[in-house]
């Protein structure tokens, strides 16, 4: 059985030191918060290069990162943004009430929820299935030795979009490579864009739906991060929308120079009869009636919403 008490005090622990002042993680992990600084600070302005080091996650399971990218995790065991925390505690409490669903992780970076889903679902049934796709190929190259040992996941270097063909993929230097993206042009007018120019790389694009005739998938909880993205893997993924109502996770942010894609995929969501609901503290959803007033009255800069039919 899962032990899903030890992994909602783990997670309520990476909450604290997510809300922690500077000197209470220095205590924490004196090593750590000093080495991560250094990187961050010194070592990585003059190398242009990250250091790989080994993070120990709430879960119980080790994920390997590169510094100054993933230093939350490094530093407390977890993704500390709240929208991420929240996202954890809703990816728990699914699975708690006894869903044996399929998991798709779309731009699942270094794999931190793949790994989290892989925790639960293999002590649930042995049939549970991961199918995780990272379009960056240096951040591939990490999430598959990251999930290697993990028999119920499949790792993919694709990006899902809307049709299947060859993409250009622009990827960042390390400490930018959460904006890793095929829409490089989002974020041109940022200061350091300037300084960090991406490079260029040719992915294989992939469909949704595509992917789930080849693997017969069922019903999925389909979580998607694709920075920018995400007009293009809703489009691609209509026929599974249609046919199997799946859950669908999507990152949403609230910078309108940023966002345009986020926007069009939570309209043609809101088209095919799907109700968006935000994610409240203890993982349970709520009714999302006004995206805009959210935002504001929440403070945020961006959020998971989950969609269901």
């Amino acid at each position: 059985m899962v032990n899903f008490k030890k992994l909602e005090d783990g997670l309520e622990k990476v909450k604290q030191l997510a809300q922690a002042n500077k000197m209470q993680r220095l205590m924490h992990n004196p090593f750590r918060y000093l080495s991560a600084q250094f990187f961050r600070t010194v070592f990585f302005p003059i190398s242009k290069k990250g250091t790989l080091r080994q993070a120990d996650t709430f879960m119980g399971y080790p994920l390997s990162i590169l510094l100054p990218s993933g230093m939350d995790i490094y530093l407390t065991g977890g993704k500390t943004h709240d929208s991420e925390i929240r996202l954890a505690q809703f990816l728990i409490q699914f699975y708690k009430n006894g869903n044996l669903t399929t998991f798709i992780d779309i731009g699942a970076h270094v794999g931190y929820f793949s790994l989290l889903v892989s925790c639960i679902i293999e002590q649930i049934s042995l049939n549970g299935r991961i199918y995780t796709f990272e379009a960056a190929k240096g951040t591939y190259d990490l999430l598959k030795q990251n999930l290697k040992n993990r028999k119920n996941i499949q790792v993919f270097h694709n990006a899902l979009t809307d049709e299947e063909m060859d993409l250009t993929f622009y990827e960042f230097p390390v400490l930018y490579s959460e904006y890793n993206t095929l829409h490089v042009e989002q974020f041109e007018n940022e200061k350091w864009f300037q300084k960090f120019k991406p490079e260029k790389n040719i992915v294989k694009g992939r469909t949704l739906d595509g992917i789930i005739e080849e693997f017969d998938i069922k019903n999925p909880l389909v979580k998607i991060d694709t920075e920018g993205a995400e007009a293009q893997v809703i489009s691609g993924s209509r026929e599974l929308l249609m046919l199997q109502n799946p859950t669908i996770i999507m990152e949403f942010l609230t910078d309108e120079t940023k966002n345009e894609g986020h926007f069009k995929a939570f309209e043609m969501l809101k088209e095919m009869d799907y109700q968006a609901f935000f994610i409240e503290k203890d993982g349970t959803l709520a009714i999302l009636k006004d995206i805009n007033k959210y935002f504001i009255e929440k403070g945020l800069d961006s959020d998971n919403f989950v969609f269901k039919k």
